[in-house]
């Protein structure tokens, strides 16, 4: 259990981090100025903008259009100072669709520096000219911020009286003022230069940094006139230095967060602050509320739009790691990610609908729509919508991590509920905005709706715990919101409650109750009726067959005869030509071994075997593969892990002379005294042999349950398939057997398992070892297998890998866990040749959990 949650935390660092930050920021901005939320009447707020008139509204739309256009300064002036060859138009295009997922989705830059890069190079700009002009930009958009503070700080902008509440953002305002000459002083310090632009020597480009900077500024600055403007239409009490007192204050709180969109941390912050400009309560959410629909959200879904036309096609394509600075290779690391950002942003819109469902049914509708609905239907209808939106809305928010994943069942079913929710919430109330808005979704899925081409993906406990979590979090925050929205609205109206779908609060609690068991017992029948995949069901008998038909025509290799254990699957690549044995753990297809065939067609059977666990969502890795085909490997985009290496007797040279061979002569010659016999069987063998054998198994395990996948068990179908050596006393019992693994190559034979009784006397193991050896050499063959001697010869080399030391390291230390150095020792003795094996796993998967995972498929059994 430790071992499991220590290989959660290292392979999940990042995305730790980037939960406990925004988290921890939050809570201590809660803490500082948590007595005025107490203050916010959510019913005001609503009627607030309820009864907003809707050419304000589209005003303020134009004005967040307008705003957020300010943010293509960044990119003019970048295509200008380099000459590329590009319209206005794409500039804008790309400007747009960098900017408004940063703002919406991104922090501190990063997700806007990783879809610059991928929109630049789609304009044939090289990669390392992309990187490039994403870290100018990502390194100059918050001197803008830098400029505000610093105003803040000569009291120009009146941010001390937000600041007298929430004392811990001084050091934030004061972090980003000195920001400013930190940027001025980038390439003329050494060590600022390395953390933020490059290794590289660079020139500085002092007249684009200026621009730059100068570009930020217009940002930040049509930023807080756009605040100023819509808290005009709300209040007579925020002035402009107001307005941009509360965004830099909000702003700082946000990009310290690290939370997207600075969510939590700017919200608080930003309602503090217009409280204390003189906005009352409920002006002062209404006016964020509007702030980040039409600065964040509006935006950003039109950049979605935009991103599915303009990406349509994109492809991932590994970016250069040499002399990357610290600050580069962070949004880096979310480059795979980023690269399909389309699927991405439709799973969040995905995920939005169900929430605006959710807040659909938890607002009550406006009285001259619903008295026009009750007309013309009843009132059990419309509570049947509504009880509908609420169990669609719960359902799209776990079907949006489908949509990420590119599953097909899931792109279906999201496909259905957002046409049946835009019919149930048109019909609950006339809510026409949130029908249109979901219909939009829909057609924005079915546009894309070739990208979701898997088959199912693993479900882990983790998602399943975090889904339950986010859908009982949501229902449990819309019967709360519910009704304490819907009893305020009847007092602000000062209506008889003859409308009584939103009257009692025990009705929104149960109505939550109701929806959210509905919306999981559908979630789990559509779980439970999914497809088998091809790797949960057993190999077949016909499978063997085939698997021993192939083999008389196609070597193997030293692993080959563990696949009659039945406890692996078998991928049949390129026309039945090639034989990719593998076993699934967790999220992983692991191969044991190489590819079995014609080897010419093994580095296509190993992209063919990677699409079909792509369409599982499941990373494939081979584990003890040969040296001899890394750079195949390689081509396909495969790291390497040193495993050990493997003993390999050549029997065309091996003897018994010398004075290195002379303990194993001492041990044969004593064995051979007392009448010790060896005899190497063939199946088919007798109940009654098997019945012996198992009895020396079952001693040797002491109650220890078998191991499986790269190692063999006593199976007694599977032993049948090949010889078994046995060493006998001179009344003919047997004490030691070793089951035999031929190589289909009629050249070279393994030593599967080995096991002996409590009295064998000492040197059986040896006397086993080398009869067998001197047997093979008898047979013809002219190599034997010892096996595996687990990390040797691992990091040794001054500049190896870092995880390849740390292995050194268990090898050293470790023998009191398992005798690593004794067993190489010990197969020294027969003078083998060693041969290296490595672990072949994909880019982005962490080695630390792929061997804890492959550790555990070894030891587990599967019968």
């Amino acid at each position: 259990m430790f071992l499991k949650l220590k290989s959660y935390v290292i392979e999940n660092k990042r995305n730790l981090l980037k939960t406990i930050i925004p988290i921890f920021a939050t809570v201590i901005i809660f803490l500082e100025g948590g007595k005025e939320l107490k203050n916010l009447n959510i019913s005001m707020t609503v009627y607030l903008l309820h009864t907003m008139p809707k050419y304000k509204t589209f005003f303020i739309f134009v004005a967040g259009i307008m705003a957020v256009c300010g943010m293509i300064f960044y990119d003019y002036f970048i295509i200008r100072y380099f000459n590329y060859k590009l319209s206005l138009k794409k500039v804008w295009k790309i400007s747009w669709i960098s900017n408004t997922f940063n703002n919406f989705l991104g922090f501190a830059g990063l997700t806007g520096a990783g879809l610059r890069t991928l929109l630049y190079k789609r304009e044939k700009i090289s990669t390392n000219e992309s990187i490039y002009i994403s870290l100018m930009l990502t390194t100059s958009v918050i001197t803008g911020l830098s400029f505000l503070a610093w105003g803040g700080i000569f009291n120009l902008i009146n941010i001390r009286a937000i600041l007298s509440t929430h004392r811990s953002l001084w050091l934030g305002i004061i972090g980003f003022a000195l920001y400013l000459p930190v940027y001025f002083l980038m390439f003329k310090t050494k060590w600022l230069k390395k953390r933020f632009i490059s290794e590289e020597n660079l020139e500085e480009p002092k007249i684009l940094r200026y621009k730059l900077a100068l570009a930020s500024i217009i940002e930040w600055g049509m930023a807080g006139t756009f605040l100023w403007f819509i808290g005009r239409n709300f209040t007579s009490n925020i002035g402009y230095a107001e307005a941009l007192a509360v965004l830099t204050a909000a702003s700082t709180a946000g990009i310290i967060s690290l939370a997207p969109g600075g969510i939590g941390s700017f919200d608080m912050v930003c309602i503090f602050g217009l409280q204390s400009m003189g906005a009352d309560p409920h002006e002062s959410l209404a006016i964020l509320v509007m702030y980040r629909l039409f600065y964040y959200i509006v935006p950003w879904f039109i950049g979605v739009i935009l991103s599915l036309m303009q990406m349509k096609g994109a492809i991932l394509e590994k970016l250069p790691q040499k002399s990357l600075s610290n600050w580069q290779k962070i949004w880096i690391n979310n480059y795979n990610q980023i690269s399909d950002f389309g699927v991405w942003a439709l799973s969040i819109l995905v995920f939005i609908c169900g929430l605006v469902l959710l807040l659909s049914a938890a607002i009550p509708g406006i009285a001259s729509r619903l008295g026009i609905v009750a007309k013309i239907t009843s009132f059990a209808f419309m509570r049947f919508s509504h009880r509908m939106s609420i169990i669609i809305g719960l359902m799209l928010l776990v079907l949006s991590k489908g949509i990420k994943e590119h599953i097909k069942r899931a792109y279906s079913l999201t496909m259905a509920l957002l046409i049946e929710g835009s019919i149930f919430t048109f019909a609950k109330g006339l809510d026409y905005e949130e029908a249109l808005f979901l219909l939009t979704v829909a057609f924005l899925l079915w546009f894309t709706r070739k990208r979701y081409y898997r088959e199912s993906a693993p479900i882990k406990r983790r998602t399943i715990f975090l889904m339950v979590f986010v859908t009982a979090f949501s229902i449990g925050a819309y019967a709360v919101l519910a009704g304490h929205i819907s009893i305020g609205f009847l007092r602000i109206y000062k209506q008889s409650t003859d409308i009584k779908i939103f009257s009692r609060k025990e009705q929104f609690i149960n109505n939550a109750s109701y929806a959210f068991i509905t919306a999981w017992l559908l979630l789990m029948i559509w779980f439970i009726i999914r497809t088998k995949r091809p790797f949960d069901k057993k190999i077949s008998k016909e499978q063997l067959e085939k698997l021993s038909d192939f083999l008389k025509a196609n070597e193997g290799t030293y692993l080959t005869h563990l696949l009659f254990l039945k406890d692996k699957n078998l991928y049949w690549a390129q026309n039945d030509k090639v034989l990719i044995a593998y076993a699934n753990i967790r999220d992983k297809l692991i191969v044991l071994g190489d590819p079995i065939g014609e080897e010419g067609l093994f580095k296509d059977a190993i992209q063919e075997f990677q699409r079909f666990a792509d369409c599982y969502a499941l990373y494939p890795a081979f584990y003890q593969v040969s040296e001899r085909y890394l750079t195949m490997y390689h081509e396909n985009g495969y790291y390497f892990f040193k495993l050990g290496e493997q003993a390999v007797v050549d029997l065309t040279t091996f003897n018994l002379d010398g004075k290195k061979k002379k303990d194993l002569r001492l041990v044969r010659n004593r064995l051979e005294k007392e009448n010790f016999k060896f005899q190497v069987m063939e199946p088919p063998f007798s109940a009654e042999f098997l019945e012996d054998l198992k009895s020396i198994s079952d001693a040797w395990l002491g109650g220890r349950k078998e191991k499986g996948f790269s190692l063999g068990r006593f199976d007694e179908e599977y032993l049948q398939k090949s010889g078994i050596a046995v060493l006998m006393d001179e009344s003919d019992t047997i004490i030691a057997f070793a089951s035999l693994m031929p190589k289909y190559d009629n050249k070279t034979m393994s030593i599967d398992l080995m096991r002996f009784t409590q009295e064998a006397p000492n040197g059986t193991m040896d006397m086993l070892f080398l009869k067998l050896i001197l047997w093979c050499q008898e047979q013809g063959y002219k190599y034997f297998n010892l096996g595996m001697a687990p990390l040797s010869n691992v990091g040794e080399a001054p500049f190896a890998h870092r995880q390849e030391k740390l292995a050194r390291v268990v090898y050293k230390f470790g023998n009191y866990w398992y005798s690593f150095s004794g067993l190489r020792r010990y197969k020294e003795k027969f003078e083998p040749i060693w041969e290296p094996k490595f672990l072949a796993y994909p880019q982005f998967i962490s080695l630390p959990t792929l061997l804890l995972d492959t550790t555990i498929l070894i030891s587990k059994s599967k019968k």
